[in-house]
Parts: structure tokens; sequence; C-alpha cells
């Protein structure tokens, strides 16, 4: 990516009975000339998988919370995003219709993407701003606490929760 992650806390990992990781304050740099030090940073990532199913390619995620993440999303005045990474441009969308596409929860071609089953998925207490540099704008969401259901990608999501955008409690 060209970017600093830094890990500043502990760093915990298990593999039995699941394939277990915890790591605590976490910071991810900012594009060169960024209004915000990091793009990213949360104070906790807890991600707990099932060993077995991913012998046969499957990833089933038993849980994946972040806490108190923050996400500075920015476009500069030339209107070039911080999220686009070294010198990657946007290019169409492999795996269309067009061209043979996929379900979204993998499939037989080379390069699909494996099967995912989705079990707890919480943000807690997060925050996400975007700032357009070309209109010098600013969007706010605070005080994010969200569950977020999806089975697998072929399924509807569902989110429950609260937030809170420019002040506003939604």
């Amino acid at each position: 990516t060209g970017r600093d992650l830094k890990i500043n806390g502990d760093v915990s990992v298990s593999v039995l009975p699941n394939l277990a990781i915890e790591i605590k304050d976490v910071t991810f740099g900012n594009a060169a000339g960024g209004r915000a030090e990091h793009m990213a940073t949360m104070k906790q990532l807890t991600v707990d998988l099932q060993l077995m199913p991913l012998l046969s390619g499957e990833v089933a995620v038993d849980k994946f919370i972040l806490v108190e993440p923050i996400i500075n999303l920015e476009k500069d005045a030339k209107g070039q995003g911080n999220w686009l990474m070294g010198d990657v441009k946007p290019a169409a969308a492999e795996g269309t219709a067009a061209s043979g596409g996929q379900s979204a929860s993998g499939g037989d071609a080379p390069g699909s993407a494996p099967a995912i089953r989705l079990g707890e998925v919480r943000l807690e207490n997060g925050r996400v701003s975007y700032w357009d540099g070309t209109t010098g704008t600013e969007e706010i969401i605070s005080d994010i606490t969200m569950e977020i259901l999806l089975p697998d990608l072929d399924s509807a999501m569902e989110m429950n929760g609260t937030l809170t955008r420019n002040g506003q409690a939604i």
C-alpha cells in the first residue's frame, strides 16, 4: 500500500479450537499530504475463524469485531481519494456478468473468491469522516455501534445499530 501499518498494542493469537486473533491499538497511515495523520485507527480488532472449513476453501468467520475504529476518508483538491493506494488506478470490476461472472461467494473458476460465512460482525463506537478538498466540505458519522447480519455473500445484509450524523442521532 505504501502506507505505514503499525500495531502499537498487544497481539494475541490462538489456534484451537478456532484461529483467533486479537490486535490492539492499530494505525494505518494516510496518503502523503492528507489532513489526518492516519487514514484509519482502531482500539481493537478481534477475528475468530473456524479451522475445518478453511481446509475445504471456505472461510467461516465466527466473530469479527472492530472496537473504536476511526476512518478518515479524504479527497484532495485535485479529486484524488486517500483510499487509492500507491499507483493503483480504478479499473473495471473483474468477474462481472459480461466476463462470465461468478456468484459473490465463489465458484469453480480460477481466482474466484472463496465461500464466506459470517457469524458475529460488530462495530463498537466507530467514527467515519469524509473530507472533500475540491469543495471544502466534511461529513462526519460518529458513535457508530452496529451489528451486521450477513450469513453469506449470497444473502441480503441486515444492519442494526445507532450512529450520529453531523450531530443528529439516528
